[in-house]
């Protein structure tokens, strides 16, 4: 679905405006992040799917970002399928593989710290937290940075940006209800590796689709936190 979606708005976008379908096919790309599981914990969702999808989704943006980022911009066009694949594979395992064997291996050697950890994944949505802080205040830092500026493409891009993030939770929650995994099924298509975004926008992509991985960044956080509200509330009744 991450491919089609992307494919559709560069088809239907590139027409009107090149960064607005560079922005909104990028929201569509850009696979799971890898604090979903923690946050679908936290919801009571199924970790176990979620956990999987992230694993294969990252998968196949390894296989697939050679074959469409050069359709957006000619910054990759210059390379071969096999080192751009290179690249986002070492940008994608450090932060998906080396966890994961990090904690195969703690739960092989030693259960009882990893029960420990598991007790306390909480602290990973506050990490997880201050590294969503760190790419918004570079985001603003260079929205506001000195030099001409177009507001009204600006705000069509911040605008982009929360419409694909709403709609991606509607149609994972939508689609999870089929599966009795409404939960995981929303943070899977919509809950976003934004760094990995950035990283690929910094080396590739147009400066200013930055504003709408922002947007979406904002409203992706404001609605986890109404979901662990909403949670409690629910708990504590």
């Amino acid at each position: 679905m991450q491919t089609v979606g992307c494919l559709t708005a560069w088809i239907a976008l590139s027409p009107i405006s090149p960064v607005l379908a560079q922005s909104v096919s990028l929201c569509f790309f850009i696979p799971t992040a890898t604090a979903a599981p923690a946050i679908t914990g936290m919801l009571g969702g199924n970790v176990g799917f979620l956990t999987s999808y992230l694993f294969l989704g990252n998968m196949a943006t390894i296989l697939t970002a050679p074959l469409l980022i050069p359709l957006f911009s000619q910054h990759g066009a210059n390379l071969t399928y096999l080192s751009f694949m290179l690249q986002v594979f070492c940008k994608v395992t450090p932060t998906l593989l080396l966890p994961l064997f990090l904690a195969w291996g703690v739960r092989m050697v030693s259960p009882a710290v990893s029960a420990a950890i598991v007790r306390k994944s909480w602290i990973s949505y506050y990490i997880w937290a201050v590294m969503i802080l760190i790419l918004i205040s570079s985001t603003f830092d260079s929205l506001f940075a000195p030099g001409q500026k177009n507001w009204l493409l600006e705000a069509i891009l911040a605008l982009a940006g929360v419409s694909v993030c709403l709609l991606l939770f509607y149609a994972g929650r939508r689609t999870g209800r089929r599966f009795s995994m409404p939960i995981a099924s929303g943070q899977a298509l919509a809950q976003k590796n934004l760094l990995f975004g950035m990283w690929l926008v910094f080396q590739y992509l147009d400066m200013a689709v930055l504003i709408t991985l922002t947007a979406y960044s904002i409203f992706q956080n404001m609605f986890n936190a109404w979901q662990l509200w909403q949670h409690d509330r629910r708990a504590a009744a």
